[in-house]
């Protein structure tokens, strides 16, 4: 669907977010429109696998962010 990973990373710090929250990793993919990214989430593959992501923490978030690349 023409995702690729973007980058990934240890917390270091937070900054703003409640003082109970804390993450083991960060990541982010590029998706090259909205529409791929909700293909993405709502496709069979992902389902299938997702338990995987969830197990891996306690924790977990999914969101769509907008980077302007000008």
């Amino acid at each position: 669907m023409g995702g690729s990973q973007a980058w990934v990373s240890n917390e270091s710090m937070v900054v703003i977010a409640p003082s109970d929250e804390g993450w083991d990793a960060v990541f982010a993919i590029r998706c090259p429109s909205r529409r791929a990214f909700l293909d993405i989430a709502r496709s069979e593959r992902y389902r299938a696998t997702v338990h995987h992501r969830t197990a891996a923490g306690a924790d977990s978030r999914l969101m769509l962010t907008e980077v302007d690349e000008d």
